[in-house]
């Protein structure tokens, strides 16, 4: 954590420069108090981070965000007290910090290898434009060595899965990482609501919430336009209300959808039956009532699992 005298010491010349270019994110009002994660963020990124990167250079304003919008993810969930934070708020770019994925957007080195090319091939790397459209889905399982570090490099993943993150709310900023496909922060110590500025992330592929502590309704705003979302995974939680078609209607590509073991209740929404690209249903633990829609069985040709115990349904 930084200290009361690092908050308060005197500023570099890439302090003001770097506020004026977090306010337009976040809002003057955020840096009104010395201990918000955003001032905080911005303190590390001025006064603190070995890289010092220039604000004035606007080649490097995508990078400087990253960090920033990254920095305020850590402060805003007690990432001190993370269990795993290699190189987090370290001069290592952002891209090498623990579970941050990324792809690249240079062009290759001449030196790759053809095992290394086939890899990039494989996540659309071979331009020296970044293309999200071009990647396949199992990019985030490319290691950093596989992918290489560059000023060029955009985020496309966080997987804090299980990291002992807390706090009462996820920061707004994330949806400055334009370029998520997958954001998993399952198995942490996380409450509050869940936010619907995740319809602004629409490159998301997998969205893992589950096993937390967020309550409240669930709002349809959430998922509206995420139409290349495959999982959506908020089980385990607190949350209430019915699950009505408009929360499902934009989710055309979803293959896995768990809301076990919440307090659900209302009826099974008929959406569900048409999205024929279902393969895993995990409703159960709820307070769902009604009968259980013969859509699900005859509608759904690639539907695997259908989870539904423990809820009032008859049929």
């Amino acid at each position: 954590a930084l200290s009361s005298w690092t908050l308060l010491r005197g500023r570099s010349n890439r302090f003001q420069p770097m506020k004026e270019m977090f306010v337009e994110i976040s809002g003057e009002d955020a840096f009104l108090d010395t201990n918000s994660p955003q001032y905080r963020a911005l303190v590390f990124l001025a006064e603190q981070d070995p890289l010092k990167l220039n604000p004035n250079d606007p080649i490097l304003s995508k990078q400087i965000i990253q960090r920033y919008v990254l920095s305020v993810l850590y402060f805003s969930t007690n990432g001190p007290s993370w269990k795993h934070r290699v190189y987090w708020l370290t001069g290592q770019h952002e891209c090498g910090w623990q579970y941050v994925i990324c792809s690249d957007v240079q062009e290759e080195n001449n030196n790759t290898t053809d095992a290394g090319k086939t890899k990039r091939q494989k996540v659309g790397l071979t331009s020296d434009k970044f293309n999200p459209e071009n990647m396949d889905d199992d990019f985030s399982d490319f290691a950093d060595s596989d992918l290489g570090l560059g000023k060029g490099r955009i985020i496309t993943g966080l997987k804090l899965f299980d990291n002992g993150l807390a706090g009462n709310s996820l920061p707004l900023e994330l949806v400055e990482l334009k370029y998520l496909h997958i954001l998993d922060l399952g198995s942490n110590n996380l409450v509050g609501t869940i936010e619907t500025y995740f319809s602004q992330l629409t490159h998301m592929r997998e969205l893992y919430l589950n096993k937390n502590e967020f309550h409240g309704r669930i709002d349809a705003n959430m998922t509206k336009g995420l139409t290349k979302l495959k999982v959506l995974s908020l089980g385990h939680n607190f949350l209430t209300g019915e699950v009505d078609d408009l929360f499902l209607r934009d989710l055309t590509s979803l293959e896995n959808l768990s809301l076990e073991y919440n307090q659900l209740s209302g009826i099974i929404p008929t959406v569900l039956g048409t999205i024929k690209t279902l393969q895993h249903i995990r409703l159960g633990g709820n307070i769902l009532h009604g009968e259980i829609p013969l859509s699900l069985e005859n509608n759904l040709p690639n539907l695997q699992r259908l989870w539904l115990q423990e809820n009032k349904l008859t049929g």
